[in-house]
């Protein structure tokens, strides 16, 4: 009878890091517990606690990772360390979410006297350590802050997304008058292609090849496109490739660093061309 109920125990155990306790898991073993007398209810009791234990283990890693989750989000090029201005206006916000009201600037003066005025950038130790904090003071259990943190990564996904989208429209508008024509698009990728394949590439290729991209996804006639139009086919672009809309923050940077690599080689004299003019 013992090692049948540890047999149990330990299935239970398991189902539970596999999947989460049943809704309904509860009401058998609180019937043994009544049939078995005084040893059933204390076994019964320790079962429970390991249960709850686990539980409160799972949502506490929940939070870690979205904690993880959230600091990536400030710190694109991964050195481990997020601008104190970003982590401020974050916190802020947080505590806004929690108090269901817009602090405004007192809100960020408050974080920023936390912090301790520092000015330097703040570590992922003393980000999780400072936003763990702020949770607990004002959200009561793991799935209140779990909330809050999807809501805050949902929001800064789609600030980074906003504006690397209008970065990388910028870094291609070539003649900055506002608008990306088609010419635009495929001198810069031209560049592109020399910067990973050499200076002997098929130009012609990557000249049809872009005009096609150009008339199929932004202006069938070849007219020059604004920052909405373009914010639309990029965004429909990265879905296409991941729906994870963090990842897609990852494409997109590389996006843009790489239409600055390519906007920079105009300036190289190996690189250029007379269709380079009208951008020079």
């Amino acid at each position: 009878k013992g090692g049948s109920s540890s047999s149990s125990l330990a299935e239970r155990l398991r189902y539970i890091q596999a999947f989460g306790e049943p809704a309904a898991s509860a009401a058998p073993s609180q019937r043994m517990g009544v049939v078995a007398g005084h040893m059933g209810c204390e076994g019964d009791c320790c079962e429970s606690r390991k249960i709850r234990h686990l539980q409160k283990s799972q949502a506490d890693r929940a939070v870690e990772r979205m904690l993880e989750k959230l600091f990536s989000l400030h710190d694109p090029d991964g050195r481990g360390a997020a601008p104190e201005a970003a982590v401020v206006e974050l916190v802020a916000r947080l505590m806004a979410l929690q108090q269901g009201v817009d602090l405004g600037e007192a809100g960020q003066d408050e974080v920023r006297s936390r912090l301790g005025h520092s000015g330097q950038p703040v570590s992922f130790a003393s980000f999780e350590t400072f936003v763990a904090d702020a949770l607990r003071s004002h959200s009561h259990g793991t799935a209140s802050q779990c909330s809050v943190l999807q809501q805050l990564i949902s929001e800064c996904v789609d600030q980074n997304l906003a504006e690397m989208t209008e970065k990388l429209f910028r870094v291609q508008d070539l003649n900055d008058d506002g608008f990306l024509d088609e010419s635009e698009l495929v001198q810069l990728n031209k560049k592109v292609a020399m910067l990973h394949y050499g200076k002997d590439i098929d130009k012609e290729e990557i000249s049809a090849k872009y005009k096609d991209l150009f008339r199929s996804k932004l202006d069938a006639s070849g007219s020059p496109v604004s920052l909405a139009r373009f914010r639309r086919h990029i965004l429909s672009e990265l879905e296409g490739i991941d729906a994870d809309r963090v990842a897609q923050c990852s494409i997109l940077e590389q996006w843009v660093l790489e239409a600055i690599s390519a906007r920079l080689s105009f300036r190289d004299p190996s690189m250029q061309s007379l269709n380079d003019l009208p951008f020079l």
